[in-house]
């Protein structure tokens, strides 16, 4: 496989970056390996595409991806990330983040408090029902929210940058999201199912 032209900013990483960035190179294979996973295009491999084999080195790929993410999120973990950025996409309550993202009631709670001792989150009675509280993002999360999506942003657009085929990717990576809500949904249905 021939290297890409790197297309970070050499003087940002001058002793990484080259002509050919080499450090890259994993990078590029993991991409592409995801796209062989998603839809198979472009790649030279003889598998097929959702072989076993091709889904586990998607499946790596994803976790490396998903750590290069939590990277750029910085002091913000990935956990502390969903439940603030789902907060700010209307989710006024703990429960609703809970199940959301099939996380635990208590798994949220603790990043909820954690949120709010940060000023990030403002918790207030709810109007409706006396019982729950309302979650509503303050002005400095919001403002760290979009410094985060910015930086998590950056990272994987300079990801696929590193690939020929890098705009695919991306869509692709992008469509995992209504395939992500529909098998959420689905869970969700089955266990009120079987709790009737």
């Amino acid at each position: 496989m021939s290297p890409l032209p790197c297309r970070h900013d050499v003087a940002a990483v001058p002793s990484r970056c080259g002509r050919r960035c080499r450090h890259l190179r994993p990078i590029l294979f993991e991409y592409r390996t995801i796209r062989a996973s998603l839809g198979g295009v472009g790649t030279s491999s003889a598998r097929t595409p959702g072989s076993a084999e091709t889904t586990l080195e998607a499946v790596r790929s994803l976790a490396r991806t998903a750590r290069l993410l939590e990277r750029a999120a910085g002091d913000l973990g990935i956990a502390q990330y969903r439940v603030l950025s789902a907060i700010a996409a209307g989710d006024e309550r703990a429960s609703r983040v809970a199940e959301r993202f099939d996380l635990g009631r208590p798994t949220v709670s603790v990043a909820v408090d954690a949120l709010c001792r940060q000023g990030l989150v403002r918790r207030s009675e709810s109007p409706g029902d006396l019982r729950a509280t309302d979650l509503s993002i303050t002005p400095k999360g919001r403002a760290l929210l979009g410094a985060v999506e910015a930086a998590m942003t950056t990272a994987l657009a300079e990801l696929c940058a590193c690939s020929a085929t890098g705009e695919e990717v991306a869509a692709a990576l992008a469509s995992l999201g209504p395939a992500l809500d529909a098998v959420q949904a689905q869970r969700i249905g089955r266990a009120r199912q079987a709790r009737a």
